[in-house]
């Protein structure tokens, strides 16, 4: 049986959106409203983002619910995705894909492609948005009160591990947020359902001060809300509330307009966040638009370290004028207006992104003149490209709507007013109106280096709502609708009370609008259990009562004239519950007025306080070396305390106090303290405390988190030259500290005593190549460790290495490019752009002599725009040709271009990469899962280079093929992609626990024999060899190849043949008979199947995870050793280095030390296994 939600409300439901004047507040923008419009897009690239419109209701009963019509327009020739009467009751929500219907409305081959534009229509406030299944967007949600700050909200997630954050404005603010979802998740379109009284935790109890939120202040509220489930975020006094992608990694494509602390977006307070990818704070954009003159703007950001908001600007505006703020270094702001109201918009990755990918949808905010008259200042994002939609072009778009129609609505540039670009439309009525800017339009608005920035003014002489869109595959956008501001409700209710205690709850219901209005209705529902003793309305009882679940008090109002007011008066006894939850009471008045149904909603909220258990709050966590402090204040009864943790990724909590800590009262609020010690550095703990009274009565406060950091500096490493020829090749030995991050390493001629660094960060001590030392020269190099909390050692012993000329040399790579540069979370699948070279070096006496380059594009996965450009470092004069030629036949040129000089050789070798590889599925070239077969480059090219003064030239074999790198001209600085041997930036995940924290490079090297790299959106780790080792420091730089070639894309996919569907023989990695692509086990010849053990352990065994960790150690090691004896079979001269290369390997894991060793005698190797893997 469905139950009803207990709790209690507060808050009044209108949003007056900034009016200046008394006469305008006839209308008010709000988000929770029982009229809509909205346009939902479809998503232009076919990456399974699909599109959807959302409609949660805000009040609603089993006995009277509110019932949904969401309306198809037809425009698009289809109303396949009307539903009309959906019913629903308080926090559930309709929700519609529009692939869904009859007619594919979303990205497809079998419709059109189009989007559909919709109108909702409800019989009580609800809220709608619309979002793509994505975890990169965001926006502010609404209270069930219709403001943006509220007591309570729900919110429905449509799309796995969205993040939460919650702002508060008031000391002593305790927050709950709790999981209501009834039964099974939702799973793509229909009507999510709710019982609040399900027993379930809460998620977190958390105590916030005025100027804190929940992620910046308390680093809580990432990934909690899953997909299909809906929770209920309750406050004890209002808070704001930002979802979507708000916490660490994937964060672009997202923003909205912040919510004031009046609840509206137009007002003088404001206290947010701009979520972005972790580390890319020059990607934070705020917007600010002043709506009176001579406004005083303040924005001021959170210094962590100084424990205050620090002032960042001081600004006067005048009325329209605006503010603009990008970057950092702040994460946290506080603005305040003087003088008048402003709104602010928060985005990321517009004005610091890109045409093409870098795309949003927002409602905007805008004022009332005194007749009703509505104007806006939008501020545009750059064009997303919507080629494969009926849109076929690269648009920002303005949607304007209006339910009563809308003439002569005037849209122009705001910073030459009208200037660059002006434009009339009429809107009619129910109907929308698509204003869209091309790239050309855009560019000539976006000028920042000229203080211009792409800000429409929109004036209309009636009031309207506006979308702002640059849609590509990824928004989110909660709707705003205009509404008459009437009726008016508000209530009043003490913050806390004991359980079983009674209390007089007060409110008011008003008039504010300017007509009478009739068929007036007032409903209060009560929490489960409640009861009343009195209550009336203007002195009248009750009309009628509805008893089930709750309690609901209905008075029917009928006639309400113009200005007037009723008092509200409710004597109740609360059944409160358990300690510490909080009670939720809601009050909807409806009406009929000018021919609309109105309404609104407010609602108040009622923490419970148990004097037989000691009342917690202000639970903080620290985290030590090896420890966590936590500390909490406490009042009321005698408790045990017990402090409970768990790590984050775990689902269940553990003891950390093997002795409870005893409470006695002492008449005033008590500080106390808690040192958990024994825990992991480097782990984030969650902690909870938990209160326990005489008579067993329990309250419980948290989680907080808390990560314990190592503060002991690893050992100094020593270096050790491996090679010198051509280059130098160093390798470090360090200690046996386990959160060893890598080392630093510096160089200085011997002729000086100047040092500089060659590792912008910390590299792998395994093997290092500094491919910039000067043929002939000696060097010293020295290194110094560092740790993944930062500590350092101090400086290792110095080594000397003169690099020497090689001998000639032709060899082919593949390079596999990631393009999301700064730090901060990519997907990791490097195939944002892969490229095959052949390199052929050509030696004399004196050094390099002339050299060829081959640039042969296999892949693009990549939604950004980039350059692929090339710079080789040269001493002397040279001459030289990029050729172009046609790949099916390599002899014939295209085109020549020929330079000459002396120094650096710099080159464009590809302008745009897309020409090179013009995309296939969606953005994507040779990447995507579903591409039948692969498709060749639409040329190569080959550069050719002579050198006149080769004994001045420091080129050596292996710096080869030098620093090739990708350019992205639409971003910020640093916008360029280097190999790591060249600068090359490098990045953390957090996808996956084991990689965790470790510096991984942005370009690597493939296995050129392979031709094949990861799907779309696959980690390399999941499907290439040797990769996760490299990471981890446990093996030399060797070319990574792929487990099975079926799970990457590959050259040959064209040609299927076997039992995996390859041109190739079907890989068979561990030679047991079954090809990898149906081998679970495909490194265990024993199993197929992982078993109850797993790969790599029998049947039965203790299941040990070390076993399965050393044998993948050693079989990694054996391939290192037998990349080693390729090179001795090619080079008898190299044969002793690769020996050392691969006894150095085998020496940084003891638990393989003496079973895997290598012979070689001239050009014969050999490996042999000394023992069997453990």
């Amino acid at each position: 049986m469905k139950k009803i939600l207990p709790f209690l409300s507060l808050l009044i439901f209108s949003q007056l959106a900034g009016a200046t004047t008394a006469d305008a507040i006839e209308f008010k923008e709000t988000r929770v409203a029982t009229r809509f419009q909205i346009f939902v897009p479809p998503n232009n690239d076919q990456t399974g983002r699909y599109s959807a419109i959302i409609v949660t209701a805000a009040a609603g009963t089993a006995a009277e619910p509110c019932v949904v019509d969401l309306i198809d327009d037809g425009a698009d020739g289809d109303v396949d995705d009307t539903i009309i009467g959906a019913q629903l009751e308080a926090g559930e929500s309709l929700v519609r894909y529009i692939k869904d219907g009859d007619v594919n409305d979303d990205y497809g081959t079998d419709g059109p492609w189009d989007g559909d534009y919709m109108r909702v229509e409800s019989t009580l406030p609800v809220s709608v948005h619309i979002v793509t299944d994505s975890f990169w967007q965001h926006d502010w949600a609404p209270s069930t009160n219709g403001t943006l700050r509220g007591t309570t909200f729900y919110l429905y997630s449509s799309y796995r591990s969205r993040d939460i954050n919650v702002f508060a404005y008031e000391d002593n603010t305790r927050i709950s947020l709790r999981d209501v979802t009834e039964g099974t998740p939702l799973s793509g379109s229909g009507i999510s359902q709710i019982d609040s009284l399900v027993d379930r935790e809460p998620l977190f109890v958390v105590d916030l001060d005025a100027g804190e939120d929940l992620w910046i202040r308390r680093g809580m509220g990432g990934g909690l809300l899953e997909a299909g489930r809906t929770y209920r975020l309750v406050a004890t006094k209002p808070v704001t509330s930002l979802v979507g992608a708000t916490s660490t990694n994937g964060i672009r494509d997202g923003g909205g307009f912040v919510p004031s602390a009046n609840g509206s977006t137009v007002g003088d307070d404001y206290l947010f966040t701009v979520p972005h990818d972790a580390g890319r704070v020059q990607e934070q954009e705020i917007r600010v638009v002043a709506f009176d003159t001579g406004v005083t703007v303040t924005l001021e950001g959170w210094d962590e370290q100084v424990g205050d908001f620090q002032t960042i600007s001081t600004t006067t505006l005048g009325r329209f004028q605006h503010l603009d703020h990008v970057g950092g270094p702040y994460k946290l702001f506080r603005l305040r207006a003087v003088g008048g109201v402003v709104a602010v918009f928060e985005a990321n990755w517009l004005e610091t992104g890109a045409i093409g990918t870098s795309d949003i949808a927002s409602f905007i905010s805008g004022v009332y003149g005194p007749n009703g008259e509505h104007d806006f200042l939008i501020y545009m994002g750059p064009p997303g490209i919507e080629s494969n939609t009926s849109q076929n072009g690269t648009f920002s778009h303005v949607y304007l709507f209006s339910m009563d129609g809308a003439q002569g609505v005037v849209l122009k540039d705001a910073d030459t007013d009208g200037q660059v670009f002006s434009r009339t439309v009429d809107i009619p009525a129910e109907g929308v109106v698509d204003v869209a800017l091309d790239a050309t339009e855009y560019n000539a608005l976006d000028q920042p280096s000229l203080g211009k920035r792409p800000y429409l003014r929109v004036s209309s002489p009636s009031p309207i709502a506006a979308m702002m869109s640059n849609w590509n595959d990824n928004w989110m956008a909660y709707a705003t609708a205009v509404v008459v501001r009437n009726p008016e409700i508000s209530l009043t209710a003490p913050s806390s009370l004991g359980v079983g205690e009674s209390t007089t709850i007060t409110g008011v219901l008003s008039n504010l609008g300017l007509v009478s209005l009739v068929n007036t209705e007032l409903r209060v529902t009560l929490p489960e259990g409640s009861s009343y003793t009195s209550a009336t309305l203007g002195g009248a009882n009750p009309t009628r009562v509805e008893s089930g679940v709750t309690t609901t008090l209905i008075f029917e109002v009928g006639q309400f004239a113009i200005d007037a007011s009723l008092q509200l008066a409710l004597d109740v006894t609360l059944d409160t519950g358990q300690a510490g939850s909080l009670l939720h009471i809601d009050a909807v008045a409806t009406a009929y007025e000018g021919g609309s149904d109105i309404s609104s909603v407010t609602d108040a909220t009622i923490r419970v306080i148990d004097t037989s258990v000691a009342t917690l709050s202000r639970l903080t966590a620290v985290g030590g070396d090896a420890s966590v402090e936590l500390a909490w204040e406490i009042d009321g009864a005698d408790s045990m305390l017990f402090v409970e943790y768990k790590p984050t990724n775990a689902s269940t909590y553990s003891v950390a106090n093997s002795t409870p800590i005893a409470y006695s009262p002492t008449g005033t609020q008590q500080a106390m303290t808690f040192t958990h010690t024994g825990v992991t550095n480097g782990v984030l703990y969650d902690y909870r405390l938990r209160a326990v009274g005489a008579g067993g009565t329990e309250e419980i406060v948290g989680p907080v988190s808390a990560r314990p950091v190592d503060t002991t500096p690893p050992s100094a490493p020593s270096l050790v030259v491996m090679d010198t020829s051509g280059q130098v090749v160093l390798a470090g030995v360090t200690g046996e500290e386990p959160d060893l991050a890598g080392i630093v390493i510096q160089r200085r001629p011997v002729s000086s005593s100047t040092w500089s660094t060659l590792t912008a960060s910390v590299v792998s001590p395994v093997s290092y190549v500094d491919n910039l030392a000067t043929i002939g020269e000696t060097y010293a190099y020295r290194a110094r460790a560092r740790d993944f909390a930062g500590n350092q050692s101090g400086w290792g012993p110095e080594v000397q290495a003169t690099p020497q000329v090689p001998q000639d040399l032709t060899f082919d790579t593949i390079l596999a490019f990631e393009d999301m540069i700064g730090p901060g979370e990519n997907d990791w699948d490097y195939n944002d752009f892969v490229l095959r070279m052949d390199v052929s070096l050509d030696y004399g006496v004196e050094g390099l002599e002339q050299f060829s380059v081959t640039y042969e594009p296999m892949a693009r996965g990549a939604g950004y725009i980039h350059s692929l450009e090339h710079s080789i470092a040269i001493k002397g004069s040279w001459s030289a040709a990029l050729i172009t030629y046609d790949p099916a036949a390599p002899g014939v040129e295209i085109e020549r271009e020929e330079r000459s000089g002396s120094g650096p050789i710099d080159w464009v070798i590809f302008e745009d990469t897309r020409e090179a590889l013009p995309p296939v599925v969606g953005n994507f070239s040779n990447t995507d899962a579903r591409q039948a077969s692969f498709e060749n480059a639409a040329v190569h090219k080959r550069l050719e280079v002579t050198l006149d003064q080769p004994s001045l030239d420091p080129v050596a074999p292996a710096n080869a093929p030098w620093d090739i790198y990708l350019h992205l001209p639409f971003l910020p600085l640093p916008n360029e992609v280097h190999r790591p041997e060249f600068g090359g930036a490098v990045e953390n995940t957090s996808y996956d626990a084991e990689l965790a924290g470790r510096p991984l490079d942005f370009v690597i090297e493939l296995d050129a024999t392979q031709l094949a790299w990861p799907f779309e959106g696959y980690p390399i780790w999941r499907s290439f060899d040797h990769y996760r080792e490299r990471a981890l420091g446990a093996l030399v730089s060797l070319p990574i190849s792929p487990r099975a070639l079926e799970a990457s894309f590959h050259k040959f996919r064209d040609v299927p043949s076997g039992v995996c569907g390859l041109a190739l023989p079907d890989p068979d990695m561990d030679q047991d008979g079954s090809p990898d692509c149906v081998d679970a086990c495909e490194e265990d010849p024993a199993k197929i199947l992982p078993g109850q053990c797993g790969c790599g352990a029998a049947e039965p065994d203790t299941c040990v995870r070390a076993h399965e960790i050393e044998a993948q150690t050693c079989v990694s090691l054996e391939s290192a050793c037998a990349a080693a004896v390729s090179i001795c079979e090619a080079d008898a001269g190299a044969c002793p280095d690769a020996v050392a290369l691969c006894e150095q390997s085998c020496a940084q894991w003891p638990v393989c030390s003496g079973q895997v060793a290598l012979t070689a005698s001239g050009s014969e190797a050999s490996i042999t296994l000394a023992a069997p893997c453990p």
